[in-house]
């Protein structure tokens, strides 16, 4: 399955210079071998600068304010970065998206399943072992599902066939099924972590659209 440009077309400028550093990667790993290639894409993310990881998610955060999809969403699920992962929590106080309600997940250990949180700002999260920060439930209202119109999910690689690879917790897996059809699921990644193929298993739920910073296109949707 092929990606198809979405409307809306973004050059990025200046900020692609970072995304032209070379880097010594590491030898690719084979695709099925998931705990290598999970080796392998943390040590791309390690060799990040903190100014290369800014520069994108600029850059990601730019396209998304182009992307048809998310300008519609009135719901949106996003994510409080690790250290490796794009940052889009500026877009909560962004002038184009007033209106919208912005959704977080809370892990629970326990089940190894996701509820989601709204909240308009991170200020108050709390901060689970030493780096993961989610909402407080007795702060933030829990919002069902079913609600929700946009899913930006991170990962650490994904592959244009939508394709994701998580950290290994299974929480987007048994969470991602439950969601209404007309919800649309993005990956959101930093361009050194798209790679084909990668190993899908029965219960991975494919992504229906890619954004990662300094590509032509504001976002690629994948085709069915």
């Amino acid at each position: 399955m092929a990606p198809r440009r979405a409307t809306g077309e973004s050059p990025g400028g200046a900020l692609a210079a970072s995304a032209r550093r070379r880097i010594d990667w590491p030898r690719m790993s084979d695709p099925a071998d998931k705990p290598a290639l999970r080796r392998e894409f943390l040590a791309r993310l390690a060799a990040l600068t903190p100014e290369e990881k800014s520069a994108a998610s600029a850059d990601i955060r730019a396209r998304l304010l182009e992307w048809p999809v998310f300008r519609a969403a009135r719901t949106v699920l996003l994510f409080h970065p690790l250290s490796a992962e794009p940052d889009l929590l500026p877009l909560l106080a962004h002038p184009a998206c007033a209106g919208k309600t912005f959704v977080f997940p809370l892990t629970h250990r326990e089940t190894k399943t996701l509820t989601l949180h709204a909240a308009a700002d991170t200020a108050e999260f709390l901060t689970k072992g030493l780096r993961l920060r989610e909402p407080d439930p007795a702060r933030h209202p829990e919002i069902p599902p079913a609600l929700v119109d946009l899913v930006l999910v991170p990962g650490l690689a994904f592959a244009e066939d939508g394709s994701r690879l998580g950290r290994g917790g299974g929480y987007y897996d048994r969470f991602l099924p439950g969601l209404p059809p007309a919800a649309v699921v993005a990956g959101v990644f930093f361009p050194c972590q798209l790679r084909a193929p990668l190993p899908r298993e029965p219960h991975d739920v494919p992504l229906g659209a890619l954004v990662t910073a300094y590509r032509p296109a504001a976002c690629m949707e994948v085709s069915p």
